[in-house]
């Protein structure tokens, strides 16, 4: 509905008044808003404040957001770009949870760190299943970390300008902490695991007692 015309076409009056568009309130002609419902009637009053920055603040304060190695990043951010392609191979990407936790990355450290424990369930192709998944990991991580770069820039661009310093060092870099939790997540669960197959597989609960004459 056109707000320019929203004057009640009444000749009693009511000529100098009109009405909101979301909630319909009788207003004065030259509201702004609506004082029931704070709708904004007059677009031209809502002043056009954007905080937003867009992919030209990725030039600026990508190194600070990528923290170490920024330059081998940026370099393979700029071929995939270029070509288009998804595959870009990291070797330190091949160590799947622990390299995603490191590069601040938590979500995809999760779901990666059960992919590969699931993939223990399958017997015998177990271990092959792993090592290709490891391989994936390898080829796409710098296509993961591109997308969490993309994320975290837009994440900065709806904050205050004020703000967004302060944001680069929270979103951007690495987490030396995030790979210590990794490693004890790891640890713990594999240990845990290793107590329930210690528990639950009579052969090798009967071996133990042989050993320790139990």
């Amino acid at each position: 509905m056109d707000e320019r015309n929203t004057a009640a076409p009444t000749p009693s009056g009511e000529a100098n008044c009109k009405y909101c568009t979301r909630c319909g309130r009788k207003l004065a002609i030259d509201a702004a808003y609506c004082d029931g419902c704070g709708h904004a009637l007059n677009k031209k009053a809502v002043p056009e404040v954007s905080f937003a920055v867009r992919k030209e603040y990725l030039p600026e304060k990508i190194s600070d957001i990528i923290g170490k190695q920024r330059e081998y990043y940026k370099q393979r951010f700029a071929e995939m770009k270029d070509g288009g392609g998804k595959v870009c191979w990291n070797w330190f990407a091949c160590l799947s949870w622990f390299w995603f936790a490191y590069r601040k990355m938590p979500i995809e450290a999760a779901i990666s760190f059960v992919i590969y424990l699931l993939l223990g369930s399958f017997g015998a192709a177990s271990l092959a299943l792993r090592l290709a998944f490891l391989i994936v990991c390898g080829a796409f991580g710098n296509y993961a970390y591109l997308k969490h770069i993309e994320r975290t820039i837009d994440k900065i661009d709806s904050l205050p300008a004020a703000m967004r310093e302060n944001a680069v060092k929270e979103y951007g870099g690495v987490s030396g902490i995030l790979l210590v939790i990794a490693f004890l997540v790891t640890s713990a669960v594999g240990g845990g695991l290793g107590i329930i197959d210690l528990v639950w597989k009579p052969s090798i609960r009967h071996a133990l007692r042989q050993f320790f004459y139990i």
